[in-house]
C-alpha cells in the first residue's frame, strides 16, 4: 500500500454524522505525504531528540526562564505513525505565559549544549490522557514540527512592512495545512466551533475555515508584536496600508484564490478589530493596551481612506472607516476556544 493511500485512509476515519467533503479528505492526504519528512531526515532529527530525554533535572532553554521546563519524552503521532520530542512545563508558569493556549510548537530555541531540534510545549498536567479535542490540537502540533524539520515553519514577525507581509504570508499556508489535517480528521471540532448558518449561509467550508483561521493567527501574531513594542509601530502601521494590495497576489502564490485575498482584504478592518479583541484577553490591562492600539490603527485606516476618496463625515456621525462603514468601537470579543498556536 502506498503511503498516499495509507495517509487517505488515516485522514477519512473521523467519526460522527458530520463530515468532511471528499475533496477536503484528499486534499489533507497530499499534505500528509508532503509534510512528512524522509526517513533519513527524521533518523536525524529522532538522534537530536532523544539526548534530550537524558538531560538532568536542572538546564536551561534560551530566552525561557530557568524551571519552567520540567522535562522532556517522546509521544506517538496517530497521523504520522511516528514519535515526536514534547517538553512539559511548569503548570502555573505555562498558564501565565500562554493563556488561551494548550499547546504550541517550539523552534529556534537555544539550550546551554546547543540548539534543540523542534518540540510541541505542553503543561506538565497533560501527561494523563486528555481526551479528543487535545488529541487533534496534539496532532496540529506535529505538522508545525514537521515543518520545522522541513524548514518550512515560520518565524516570529520582525522587520519593516515588507518583511511583515511575507510573514502573514508564511503563518497562514502553515496554520492552514495544519488545521486541515487536523480537522479533516476530527471534523467535530469544525461543526462545533462553526455556526451552522456560517457554514450553510456564506458557503464557509471546512477548507475555507482553515485559510481563515490561518489568516487571522498570522494578523493575531503580528498585532501582537505591534502592542508589545517587539516591532515598530510605524513599520507597522504601513504594513497595515500594504496589505490590501499585497493579498490578492500573496494568496495565489501560496495556493489560495485572489478573489479570496480581496475579500479578506475588503474585510481587514473587521479582521483588526477582532484580532485586538481576542490578543485584548491574553495580558494584564489587556482591554486599556489594544483598546488604544485599535484606536491608533482606526485613525490610520480613516486617513487613508480619505485621502483616496476625499470624502467627509456625515455631521454627528461616526467618521467612516477605510471600508466606508461607520467606525467599529473596542469591546471584548466573542469567546474563542483554546486552539493550538
Amino acid at each position: 500500500m502506498s503511503y498516499h493511500v495509507k495517509a487517505a485512509a488515516l485522514m477519512s476515519k473521523a467519526s460522527g454524522p458530520n463530515q468532511p467533503a471528499s475533496e477536503e479528505i484528499e486534499k489533507s492526504a497530499k499534505l500528509l505525504v508532503k509534510i512528512t519528512p524522509s526517513d533519513t531526515t527524521y533518523r536525524s532529527y529522532q538522534r537530536q531528540a532523544k539526548k534530550l530525554l537524558g538531560l538532568p533535572d536542572t538546564f536551561s532553554i534560551s530566552p525561557l526562564p530557568e524551571e519552567s521546563i520540567t522535562g522532556f519524552e517522546m509521544r506517538d503521532s496517530i497521523l504520522f505513525q511516528r514519535a515526536y520530542l514534547v517538553a512539559y512545563a511548569n503548570p502555573t508558569w505555562f498558564a501565565a505565559e500562554l493563556p488561551r493556549t494548550d499547546a504550541v510548537a517550539v523552534a529556534n530555541l537555544r539550550l546551554d549544549s546547543g540548539s534543540p531540534p523542534p518540540f510541541v510545549l505542553l503543561s506538565e498536567t497533560t501527561k494523563k490522557p486528555q481526551g479528543r479535542f487535545f488529541e487533534s490540537l496534539l496532532e496540529h502540533e506535529f505538522v508545525h514540527v514537521n515543518q520545522a524539520i522541513r524548514g518550512a515553519f515560520p518565524a516570529s514577525p520582525k522587520g519593516g512592512a515588507r518583511e511583515l507581509a511575507e510573514n502573514i504570508f508564511q503563518v497562514t499556508r502553515a496554520e492552514y495545512e495544519a488545521n486541515l489535517i487536523q480537522l479533516t480528521r476530527w471534523p467535530q471540532f469544525y461543526f462545533q466551533q462553526v455556526p451552522r448558518y456560517l457554514r450553510e449561509g456564506t458557503g464557509l467550508s471546512l477548507d475555507r475555515w482553515c485559510v481563515l483561521r490561518g489568516y487571522t493567527q498570522g494578523l493575531e501574531h503580528i498585532v501582537e508584536a505591534a502592542a508589545a513594542g517587539w516591532i515598530d509601530e510605524g513599520e507597522f502601521m504601513e504594513f497595515i496600508d500594504r496589505l490590501p494590495a499585497v493579498l490578492p497576489p500573496g494568496f495565489r502564490r501560496i495556493g489560495f484564490s485572489q478573489a479570496l485575498g480581496r475579500e479578506y482584504a475588503a474585510n481587514l478592518q473587521s479582521h483588526l478589530l477582532a484580532a485586538c479583541q481576542n490578543l485584548s484577553r491574553d495580558v494584564p490591562d489587556g482591554e486599556s493596551l489594544y483598546s488604544s492600539l485599535w484606536d491608533r490603527i482606526r485613525q490610520r485606516r480613516i486617513r487613508a481612506s480619505s485621502s483616496r476618496r476625499r470624502t467627509r463625515s456625515k455631521p454627528g456621525g461616526m467618521p467612516p472607516t477605510a471600508d466606508g462603514q461607520p467606525g467599529q468601537t473596542f469591546g471584548p470579543g466573542p469567546y474563542r476556544p483554546p486552539l493550538a498556536r
